[in-house]
């Protein structure tokens, strides 16, 4: 049984690691097709508009599920994990998962605070 549950860890770890990396592909990756925008001064929701941002919504909600796996994996690999601090992590998942589904006004915004 142990090792069942260390073979589920590591694929909820690279789950995790896979779901971030879509994210970095897809927020790199939409600067260059939408050359329009300011990469300075352009917030990354707005990327999120348009034909192309359906691939940065599905990274927001890639990256929301990494931030869910790595509170569960945090209170699995340490006997005294902070409470606050996983909570935290998976708040911000639901943060952005909120951002995800809302594309723009109050509902994504309170999302994004949830990001705070």
């Amino acid at each position: 049984m142990k090792e069942f549950r260390e073979k589920v860890s590591a694929v909820l770890s690279l789950v995790a690691l896979l779901c971030v990396l879509y994210f970095m592909f897809a927020a790199i990756l939409l600067h260059f097709i939408r050359s329009d925008l300011d990469p300075v001064s352009t917030v990354l929701s707005i990327y999120a508009l348009g034909e192309a941002g359906i691939f940065l919504r599905t990274g927001f909600l890639l990256i929301g599920l990494s931030e869910f796996i790595i509170s569960i994996q945090i209170s699995k690999t340490t006997t005294r994990a902070p409470n606050f601090g996983r909570f935290l992590l998976f708040m911000a998942g639901v943060g952005v998962c909120v951002v995800a589904i809302d594309k723009w006004g109050l509902v994504h915004n309170i999302g994004a605070l949830l990001l705070l």
